[in-house]
């Protein structure tokens, strides 16, 4: 994989040995317009240390100026497709802006292979997926996300509308972790787990903690 690193008085172009030039997904104009639509005060943005990786991901820095010509610290971004994220944390660039995302997945969270042969992993994947579906549709209809305590009857509509036919165990026949913040605003948020084959917290690999939040990653990986 050719990795472009440029600022934006150069060409988004990686030139090989035989002359050739690496497709990129986003010039800096698309890739400094999409940062800028993401973030609440679309003041001027520049950006710099711009690199490609697989999947269609662009990650670099960028500064905001303001109306006075000051300008914040520069700040990781990452973007993958068309999706901006301009306030990166850590885990979004060590596996994202990684010429290896399914080896950096497994590094930073022990989750994988991602791979159809580890069935385990496919499950807990559609598991999470169909459930996180269930529970942004019980939230359209409720205005709040299930409690802890009766989430799974309101999904299977024991109080009435259904979301979901059944609420799944995961591979090993346990049930899926699931915990609501009282204090994440009007709706709540939720997190949503498994613990593994162990069923305890941390792990690799069949005992990999495997969170909601972290399909993004295994879908980036999934997709190369």
């Amino acid at each position: 994989m050719i990795r472009a690193v440029v600022t934006a008085a150069y060409t988004l172009c990686a030139i090989t040995l035989l002359g050739g030039c690496a497709a990129q997904p986003l010039s800096i104009d698309e890739a400094r317009q999409l940062i800028m639509n993401a973030l609440p005060l679309r003041s001027y943005s520049s950006l710099s240390e711009v690199a490609y990786y697989p999947g269609q991901v662009v990650c670099g820095l960028y500064e905001t100026a303001d109306d006075y010509g000051g300008s914040n610290r520069p700040r990781p971004f990452v973007i993958v497709g068309q999706d901006a994220m301009p306030y990166a944390k850590p885990l979004d660039t060590a596996i994202y802006c990684s010429e290896d995302p399914a080896s950096s997945l497994q590094i930073e969270l022990g989750i994988g292979p991602v791979e159809s042969s580890n069935t385990a992993l496919m499950q807990v994947r559609s598991d999470l997926t169909a459930l996180s579906e269930a529970l942004e549709a019980a939230v359209s209809e409720l205005g709040y996300y299930p409690r802890d305590a009766d989430w799974q009857s309101v999904l299977t509509g024991a109080s009435g509308k259904a979301f979901i036919e059944s609420v799944p165990t995961d591979p090993w026949g346990n049930r899926y972790q699931y915990y609501v913040d009282p204090f994440g605003g009007s709706k709540g948020q939720y997190a949503l787990w498994t613990l593994g084959a162990d069923v305890a917290e941390g792990g690799a690999g069949p005992d990999a903690d495997i969170y909601v939040k972290y399909l993004p990653y295994i879908e980036h990986v999934a997709g190369l």
